[in-house]
Parts: structure tokens; sequence; C-alpha cells
């Protein structure tokens, strides 16, 4: 049977683990993913937030392992997209008196959403409350309509997407997932680099609060004091400045002279002690797309090498490079290098993206069919050259 899972004296979490969840947001979940949603029991029956319609019944049952539904008194909407809301008109169904507490701008999508269901919406304002919960609006975390609820009375933050992952696991909280870290520097850098701003905002409205827990839309709880600090401190330095002695290097090729050119880039690297990732871009799966994610935002400078196809790059690098967009890699330090046959144009065409990205590029370097021996000497050196401006910068 499902039940819910007790997480202080007054809240429950009572949403759904979706097991079979691999790509979600075109995030790599290979260890599935959760769709929270939290009862709060008093005087007046809150549920934050439901989830996709398809976990409905599994929803519906760990609700009423503790209250019968029709005592809810409010359902609060943090999110409208469907991961949040899904289950929304189900769950209104069962009850005769409860409210849907949202955002004005999460009344207008809501009812767009389910056009068809007569909605009792009740509004908030940034900072109003009702009863033992405060409302902040925080709008672009992820969407315009965002908003989190604060518990006073146990100093509870229900964050909605923010502090997230996507991660099936039974224990529910951060301190019993080994490396969930990482989880949530690859959640943040797909979900939340774009809106970095929109992030630091969102962390000052709640540095001042009293916080106990973390209860997100996605992923495990946080309830213990240091990890809670780590978090935080975590989304400001991944906002602000999220690079390391740390070297990225791209490639895509077919005969194997750009994989040839890419190790020995990657050698100097690491011959001055920078960590450096490479990635093989004409065969990554998902998680490994969704690892170069986080990497890329972490590093100081990247290398991307492309043999020329048809005069163009790799079709795999020029997903790369739209990737690379979303991570803000304004004064990254950047180097193209290639191998062509016939005719050349991929370096140029990647140095002309990179450029509009705001890159600070190097002087890039490109061989004529196989790399010779002199050429593999000049990209291992040219490795060593970009590592001293790593360390430089």
């Amino acid at each position: 049977m499902k039940k819910a899972i007790k997480i202080s004296d007054s809240v429950y979490w009572v949403g759904a683990l979706d097991w079979s969840l691999r790509n979600f947001h075109g995030i790599a979940t290979p260890e599935g993913g959760t769709y929270n949603a939290y009862l709060i029991i008093g005087e007046e029956n809150f549920l934050i937030d439901t989830v996709k319609p398809e976990f409905f019944n599994e929803h519906l049952k760990r609700i009423t392992s503790v209250i019968n539904p029709n005592k809810i008194n409010y359902v609060i909407s943090n999110h409208s997209e469907i991961d949040h809301s899904g289950s929304i008109p189900e769950i209104l169904k069962l009850t005769d008196k409860a409210k849907l507490i949202t955002t004005e701008k999460g009344k207008e999508y809501l009812s767009r959403i389910f056009f068809n269901v007569n909605i009792p919406f009740l509004t908030v304002k940034d900072g109003e409350e009702i009863g033992d919960l405060k409302f902040i609006e925080a709008p672009m975390l992820h969407w315009p309509e965002t908003m989190m609820t604060y518990m006073k009375s146990e100093g509870i933050l229900f964050s909605c997407d923010l502090f997230g992952a996507q991660i099936a696991d039974s224990r529910m909280f951060a301190d019993l997932i080994p490396n969930i870290m990482n989880y949530i520097k690859r959640y943040y850098a797909f979900i939340f680099r774009p809106f970095t701003h929109a992030v630091l905002n969102g962390i000052k409205k709640i540095e001042n609060l009293k916080i106990n827990m973390i209860a997100p839309s996605h992923g495990p709880i946080w309830r213990i004091q240091t990890q809670i600090k780590e978090l935080m401190e975590n989304y400001v330095k991944w906002s602000v400045n999220p690079e390391k002695e740390k070297a990225v290097v791209l490639y895509a090729g077919i005969w194997g002279g750009t994989r040839k050119m890419a190790e020995a880039i990657a050698d100097g690297l690491s011959s001055l002690n920078i960590e450096t990732k490479i990635y093989d871009l004409t065969d990554l799966t998902l998680i490994q797309w969704s690892d170069l994610m986080a990497d890329l935002m972490e590093a100081k400078a990247l290398a991307i090498g492309s043999n020329t196809l048809i005069g163009q790059m790799f079709p795999t690098v020029k997903v790369a490079l739209q990737l690379l967009k979303y991570i803000n890699p304004k004064g990254k330090i950047g180097f193209v290098f290639g191998s062509y046959g016939w005719v050349g144009g991929a370096v140029k065409a990647i140095e002309n993206e990179l450029k509009n990205m705001g890159l600070n590029l190097i002087e890039s370097f490109e061989a004529q069919f196989a790399p010779n021996e002199n050429d593999i000497k000049k990209c291992f050196m040219l490795g060593e050259e970009l590592a001293k401006k790593i360390k430089e910068g």
C-alpha cells in the first residue's frame, strides 16, 4: 500500500516516485525521478502541489493514508507545469470546499491548461500570508508564475523547482543519498543556469528566513543544516562564478584524426595539472550529454574540435554549441581545432559561434587529412598554452 511519509510534526510527503523516468526536460534520469507533493495537517489542511496525472492513484492513496481528501481546505499550486499541477482537477473533485492558491500569473496559466474545469482560485501576492504559510513569488525559477511557500512555525521552505534534482530514492532525505550534490549540479546546469539573475533574486528573498528544512518539488528533502548551507552556497557559486581550474575538450570526427588531436590537447592540459574532461560527441549517451552541461558550466576553458563535413562542422558539435549557450559561457577561454580533407570550414564556423557567445579565443589549429607527428606535438603545446591561460585567470 502507498503510504504518506511523515517529514515533520504536521507535514507529510504525498508525492510519487517515477522509477521508469529516463529523460526529464532533456536531463538524463538513469535512476528515475520524483514528483513531490506535501500535505500539511492542522486546523486547516493544505496540499502543496500534486503529481502528473498518470500517478494520481498513487498520490491519492498517500493522501488518504493520512486524511479524507474532502478535509483538504486549500490546494497550493507553486508551479503550473503538469508534473506539479496535473492532478489538481481530480483532487478538486474530491473536496467540496478547497480553494486553489496560486499567483495571478499562475491563475492565468492554469486557466489555460484546465480550460474546461471550474477552479475556485484564490490568488496571492508576494509576501502574503494565510495562517502559518507565507507565499514568496519567484518569477523565472523557472517559469514566470513560480512561487515558493514557507511554513513559519516549522521553518520549512517548499521551494518548488529550486534546490531540486531528479532521482527516485525511497530514502527521501538528501543526507541518506550518496553523491546527491552531483544530481543537484546536473539539474541546476540545465534548468537554472540560464536564469542566474532570477536564482540570485530568489535566494535573496529567503536568505533571512529560518530554514530548518527544504522540501523541493523534485528530488530529496534537505534537513541537515550543514547540507542546507552547502546547497545554498553552491547555488550562489554556480550563479555567480562556477568556474575552476578545469577544461573540457569536445570533438567529433569520422576517421580518427580529430580524436588524436583532442587527446594530445587533453594531454597538454593535464601535464600542467588542469582537471580535464574529454567528450567524443559522435556517440554520447543522454547521461553523458547531461554531465557535459555541468562540466561546461565549471570549466574555465573549452577546446572544441570537428572534422569538416561537406564544408560544415559535425552535426553533434552544433548540438553541443547550442547547449553551451544555456550555461552563459561569456568570458571563458576558447580554442578551436579540427581536421579536414579536400575542403575546410568547420573550424571557422565554430569560431564564429564562440565569438558570438563572448568567449576569448586563442588562435585555432587545423590539420589536413590525418594529423602528422608535428601536428600532434603542436596540439600538445596548445594544450599547455591553454593550461597556462587557465592558471593566469
